[in-house]
């Protein structure tokens, strides 16, 4: 897969504050940097199992469990791209969170 959009602000969350391990947290990562700006992205298994080097099964064990802790939420399956359509951080992120390239940024005016 090519990584087509890199949302530094989802991804940045992910690494900070997901609660999610192993494999999980690779797949939310992954996940999160395809997002738009609202968390909304649109992906099939076989994207990202390939991109993690995974296998489907063990994809779809960690997909169930950022689901069960509350970190993403399948929206729709089998989007216009045959791939499904994710909400990550679906409860959305803390207004005074600031990202990696956000903390750049100030820094680089201060």
């Amino acid at each position: 897969m090519r990584l087509k959009n890199y949302n530094t602000r989802f991804a940045d969350y992910a690494l900070e504050h997901s609660k999610s391990k192993g494999r999980a947290r690779s797949v939310i990562f992954l996940i999160s940097l395809q997002a738009d700006e609202d968390g909304m992205v649109c992906l099939t298994s076989k994207e990202i199992s390939d991109s993690l080097a995974i296998n489907t099964k063990t994809l779809f064990r960690a997909l169930a469990k950022l689901e069960e802790i509350g970190e993403l939420q399948r929206v729709r399956r089998g989007g216009k791209s045959g791939g499904n359509v994710y909400h990550v951080f679906p409860n959305g992120l803390p207004d005074d969170f600031v990202g990696y390239i956000d903390k750049q940024d100030s820094e680089a005016h201060s």
